[in-house]
């Protein structure tokens, strides 16, 4: 039921077929081709005898330019291509300046792991009370972790200290 009900939704927030204000349309052709100018009626008649159908895609001087087409398919294709668009994921690794040399190549290989996936890695190392004295150590883990990493990723952001947290961006080479 959810998905009848969201392909309505679709359908009226676009001027298709006898939704289209205009009386009068420019026309181009589902091969691009432009038909010119013609009444409403006779450029739906054009769509209906292509089982397409006439799909307002801008205003201009001369009128409004509508074009044929699958109305299914097109829509279909502009939505998949906003969700390829939002597909990248941020991912969070979490780490304390004594981390050991084995524990840091562990996070690095998840890290890895997230980049041949095309997700960014948000390198986190938290500083607990007097530790924020050693921000160097900090730095030295983000330099240790890029060197485990460095075939597969590269920096999208330098390391920033905010209050007691480092925090690196790092982002998947593209290959």
């Amino acid at each position: 039921m959810a998905k009848k009900k969201s392909q309505k939704e679709t359908k009226k927030s676009y001027f298709l077929n006898e939704k289209i204000p205009f009386t009068e349309v420019l026309v181009i052709d589902e091969n691009n081709q432009m038909l010119g100018s013609m009444s409403k009626k006779a450029a739906i008649e054009v769509a209906f005898n292509k089982n397409l159908d006439l799909l307002f895609v801008s205003k201009t001087q001369d009128g409004a330019v509508c074009k044929i087409l699958d109305f299914g398919k097109w829509n279909y294709k502009k939505q998949k291509q906003t969700k390829k668009v939002a597909q990248t994921k941020s991912k969070e690794i979490r780490v304390r300046i004594n981390i050991s040399d084995h524990d840091l190549q562990v996070k690095a290989n998840n890290a890895i792991r997230f980049f041949k996936h095309k997700d960014k890695v948000h390198l986190k190392i938290r500083f607990r009370g007097r530790q924020i004295l050693h921000k160097d150590l900090g730095y030295e883990i983000v330099d240790k972790f890029y060197e485990m990493i460095k075939e597969y990723a590269e920096y999208e952001t330098k390391p920033a200290l905010t209050n007691t947290l480092l925090d690196v961006l790092f982002k998947p080479i593209n290959k």
